[in-house]
């Protein structure tokens, strides 16, 4: 785990309610700026989500306005914010980045690795991918700013985005493991 630190609690309790996996997966570079605005902001932790969610059939992809490069597209997701449950923050997340309420199910497994920064130190970092279906809403980004666009994608369609280098631009650290997690989400059964 990263630091050697005890897991959190939020995230142990993820881990032995649903017996999901931890993914360990080489640090994630980043500026001094950014960990010193994450820290003062999350704290030593940072408990982003991914949201697999299937609607009509489909997987929903944004596309970030600014970053990662255009082109680059990944599933919606983002911060825990602080005083937030994990599960809040997937149900804020996909309805604020592509329109959609949704049926959040077990997570699929949490990504832990570590944000490093030349000077400002590391900050533990616990994504946990969760898989959803939608029970409806206006596929459509509630905040342009940041999600310039949504779509619906199958599975093949990702794979040839990743393939491409434009799935899931995240950070190819933490990359491999969506996809892997979209492999197990793409073999469930979801109800429409």
């Amino acid at each position: 785990m990263p630091l050697g630190r005890e897991v959190p609690a939020s995230i142990r309790g993820l881990v032995e309610r649903f017996g999901v996996q931890i993914v360990r997966c080489s640090p994630v570079a980043s500026t001094d700026e950014r960990t010193r605005r994450r820290r003062l902001h999350f704290g030593d932790y940072l408990f982003p989500v991914s949201v697999l969610v299937v609607h009509k059939g489909r997987f929903v992809i944004v596309r970030y306005a600014d970053n990662p490069p255009p082109g680059g597209w990944t599933v919606p997701g983002g911060y825990t914010e602080p005083g937030e449950t994990i599960e809040a923050a997937a149900h804020r997340e996909v309805k604020e980045e592509c329109g959609l309420v949704m049926d959040l199910e077990r997570p699929l497994g949490v990504v832990a690795t570590e944000v490093t920064s030349p000077t400002e130190g590391t900050l533990d970092y616990y994504l946990t991918v969760f898989r959803a279906h939608s029970l409806g809403g206006e596929l459509e980004p509630e905040d342009r700013e940041e999600i310039d666009q949504v779509r619906l994608a199958s599975f093949e369609e990702i794979l040839q985005l990743s393939a491409d280098g434009h799935f899931p631009s995240i950070n190819p650290n933490l990359d491999a493991a969506i996809v892997e997690f979209l492999r197990r989400a793409a073999s469930a059964r979801f109800p429409r």
